[in-house]
């Protein structure tokens, strides 16, 4: 984190921006959140804290749609999040939010769960942010967080995580350990039903109990996985990169068009060879409705639609997705022998 990106995030986060996938009008955030809210209905059961009503905080709550369906299970429900979108959405609906940034003089012990979904890897200090949760629980209450499964990624050297306001990129064991490190127990990790996420569980002590020592910790298998897990990608992903640009280039060199699907995982490739390779030979596909014709910061490919390569179908498509592989992969095989081959990043990363 360099000060004067911390600046610019800051900046964003604090404007008129687009903040996140759970909103209204967002077509592909309601299964995600449609699949967080069955595992904080099932998490609340299986942790003995079904009675109701219960109190409940989200950390980052952008436009209240995980609350609003909370409050409607019979919940108590309040927010945080600094966007002026989400004090809009807050006043709407007539949910309790606070317009600022999440920190541990907000609240003090007054929630039986404390959530944030897709917040931790956005945070410069994941374990101090998960600390300032568990302060704002009762003891004996939940802290729960949703991130992103970078553990393919991670463990087969991927740079495609790499997305400029991430500043975390979580495995299962990381985040078990971060988790446990932070002072919780009985430290749960689970993936998704629905896309690629993991959701990390844990409980606040008790008075007279405990949390774990860091070194009990640091002597675990757990840990000396997600240490081991860090190496491998350091030293696989140089070489991992550079024989996937090699893959692109050489069949962009001869004037042959690529549809990457998936930019934003496409980009972390395709950035040093952008400005190398024939102009229009680059093509950038993806669903997201609110993206077709736009363009993504610092690059001047248009983005393009599912129809677009219909129509105009390229020589190779490239899936850059993990997560929905199979689902665009089948929806691409449908053009059949219109588009001339299909290769998915993960087959990518295991022959690289």
């Amino acid at each position: 984190m360099s000060v004067s990106l911390g600046t610019l995030l800051k900046e964003i986060y604090l404007a008129e921006a687009n903040i996140g996938l759970l909103q209204p009008e967002s077509s592909l955030g309601k299964p995600y959140l449609d699949d967080l809210i069955h595992e904080i209905q099932r998490v609340l059961v299986s942790r003995n804290l079904r009675e109701m009503p219960r109190r409940i905080l989200e950390v980052g709550c952008g436009a209240c749609q995980s609350l609003i369906s909370l409050r409607k299970a019979g919940h108590d429900v309040v927010g945080v999040d600094p966007s002026p979108i989400a004090a809009r959405w807050a006043e709407t609906l007539d949910i309790e939010v606070l317009q600022t940034f999440f920190g541990s003089d907000l609240f003090s012990e007054e929630f039986d769960l404390t959530f944030g979904a897709d917040v931790l890897e956005h945070v410069e200090e994941p374990i101090n942010f998960l600390r300032d949760m568990i302060a704002a629980t009762v003891p004996g209450g939940l802290v729960l967080v949703a991130v992103p499964d970078c553990t393919f990624s991670v463990r087969s050297g991927d740079i495609s995580i790499a997305m400029h306001q991430h500043l975390n990129y979580f495995t299962t064991s990381s985040l078990m350990v971060a988790l446990q490190l932070a002072g919780l127990r009985d430290v749960e990790v689970r993936n998704s039903n629905y896309g690629g996420s993991l959701y990390g569980i844990g409980r606040k002590t008790f008075p007279g109990e405990t949390p774990l020592f860091g070194s009990q910790i640091s002597g675990t298998a757990t840990y000396d996985l997600a240490c081991q897990e860090v190496t491998t990608f350091l030293a696989t992903s140089p070489q991992r990169s550079a024989d996937i640009q090699l893959k692109f280039k050489s069949i962009l060199d001869v004037g042959q068009s690529c549809a990457f699907y998936a930019p934003v995982r496409a980009l972390p490739y395709l950035a040093d060879i952008l400005d190398a390779v024939p102009a229009g030979s680059i093509r950038l596909v993806d669903d997201t409705e609110s993206w077709h014709r736009k363009f993504i910061d610092g690059c001047d490919v248009e983005i393009e639609n599912f129809s677009d390569i219909a129509e105009v179908p390229p020589n190779h498509v490239f899936i850059m997705s993990l997560t929905f592989e199979r689902i665009l992969t089948e929806k691409v095989a449908r053009l059949k022998s219109r588009v001339g081959s299909i290769t998915t990043l993960r087959s990518l990363l295991e022959t690289s």
